[in-house]
């Protein structure tokens, strides 16, 4: 009988406490993609950003371009100095602080790996936010859509298509990073704009606001374009919505109603960012990197159907995900008729018009001989993430709303999905063995040239036969006290 006691204490703490597994759940997907996310090799360019190397000096030099305004200069993105900055500045002092506790080489993926991790799990936490309005971690329905979201982000499985958190560091702090950031600036608008949440700013908020637009404008490729589009949407959305209840009305009345609908706090930040958003993309027209690479407009716009075939036809993450969003969707027509289910179908057609024209707009934005269909995961983020907010949305509702005796199989259906993205995502704990080794080995070299007998990349893109292309490398290794004195290496 003590026993049969002792099972029916827990079977109720556990009904009472259920969302503390939730917790541990999230926990434990969270340091298992830290240790994917430590065995990751080094990519390519993070040594020319760290040092940096001499095509960048000229934008270390002139963080907010104004010798591009001025003088009409053209150096190598002159509209990212942030994103450079910050990922400079990272990976020169945190291996330093780490290596009281690992060794050197260690160091290095530790760092790597730390910024990756608390990137996804920022992304997630937004996204929760923006889904549930609820944002403390301990709060039922906030858990319940970070764990719907969790398994979406893939490491290996799905993840060349679908990849959110890129192997390559610096690609993740040029893309991830300052994606998350733009959703961390739009979410006190967006809870006044679509859930009718009056958020009054405080004057440190309005600040860091502030700066937050001028530090996101400079702060890699997607940014600006994003800013603009979406808040063009938005205005345009306001503007349409009042013409179409107010017809009579002159567009003097139109744009009062729209400037009260919106709020000149909410006007003057977005106005704001967009002027900072336009001018970073003036300047990086003047950006030297990438000339040699230009094919004509209507080429790129007939490579876009091939790249977004790739995406959807490659793998299957995309299609288990798109098609359970359109299930998502049926089962909601099905719905009773609610304020909500018509606001939450109004913001999605929102975002499908974003997606269709950002997706538009990515041929005007050039061409890379490593992206040859303009479409890849980098590229298409917004949109991934656009996909990602869907599902949670549209399965958070449906969680709720559902009759009980449909829920559980629901939940049952969610629940399958989400094994499925985890079981894909295997663990690769030997992707930097090889560059780990190499390292090893030239630390253990004395200064001068080693020749290195493996295939792998070390810290590059391509395999090195030249071992002055290592130069930059080098004085980086020596920064972070791997290797004591210069010593070049080049490959067979």
């Amino acid at each position: 009988m003590g026993g049969f006691w002792v099972i029916r204490k827990l079977s109720f703490m556990l009904k009472r406490n259920w969302h503390f597994l939730l917790i541990l759940f999230l926990c434990l997907d969270i340091a298992y993609s830290f240790c994917q996310h430590f065995h990751v090799a080094l990519d390519g360019d993070l040594p020319n950003i760290i040092l940096p190397a001499k095509q960048y000096q000229p934008l270390m030099d002139d963080p907010l371009g104004l010798s591009v305004l001025l003088e009409n200069e053209s150096y190598a993105s002159p509209n990212r100095f942030f994103a450079h900055w910050f990922t400079a500045e990272y990976f020169k002092n945190i291996p330093h602080l780490l290596q009281k506790i690992v060794s050197p080489i260690d160091s290095v993926y530790l760092a790597s790996a730390i910024i990756k991790t608390f990137i996804q799990f920022l992304l997630i936490g937004i996204l929760s936010i923006f889904i549930t309005n609820k944002n403390k971690i301990t709060d039922k329905s906030f858990l319940i859509v970070a764990i719907l979201l969790t398994p979406l982000f893939q490491t290996s499985g799905y993840y060349q298509y679908m990849g959110v958190i890129d192997k390559a560091t610096t690609y993740t702090l040029f893309y991830a990073f300052p994606i998350s950031l733009l959703l961390l600036f739009f979410l006190p608008f967006y809870k006044k704009l679509y859930s009718n949440i009056n958020i009054e700013l405080s004057w440190w908020r309005k600040i860091m606001l502030f700066f937050l637009a001028i530090y996101l404008s400079l702060n890699g490729p997607l940014i600006p374009p994003i800013v603009i589009l979406t808040i063009g949407l938005i205005f345009s959305f306001q503007i349409f919505q009042i013409y179409k209840k107010e017809r009579e009305k002159s567009i003097v009345g139109i744009g009062k109603m729209f400037l009260k609908r919106i709020g000149k706090e909410t006007l003057f930040f977005f106005l704001v960012f967009c002027f900072f958003s336009m001018y970073s993309f003036y300047i990086g027209l003047n950006t030297s990197e990438g000339l040699n690479d230009s094919i004509s407009i209507m080429e790129r716009y007939q490579k876009v159907p091939m790249g977004i075939f790739n995406m959807l036809t490659q793998k299957l993450g995309f299609p288990i995900l798109i098609l359970i969003i359109l299930i998502n969707l049926f089962l909601m027509k099905k719905q009773s008729e609610s304020v909500e289910r018509k606001k939450i179908f109004i913001f999605l057609q929102c975002l499908s018009v974003f997606a269709m024209v950002y997706i538009l707009l990515l041929p005007l934005g050039g061409y890379r001989e490593y992206r040859p269909n303009i479409i890849r995961r980098d590229t298409f983020l917004p949109v991934t993430l656009l996909l990602f907010y869907t599902f949670g949305m549209t399965s958070f509702y449906l969680i709720q709303h559902l009759l009980p005796k449909y829920r559980k199989w629901y939940v049952v259906g969610l629940f399958i999905v989400g094994f499925n993205f985890m079981i894909v995502d295997l663990p690769d704990f030997q992707n930097n063995k090889c560059e780990r080794d190499a390292l090893e080995k030239i630390s253990n070299t004395p200064k001068g040239i080693i020749q290195l007998e493996n295939d792998c990349l070390i810290m590059t893109w391509i395999k090195v036969k030249d071992p002055e292309f290592t130069e930059t490398n080098s004085q980086v290794l020596q920064m972070w006290n791997i290797i004591e004195k210069p010593t070049l290496y080049y490959q067979k």
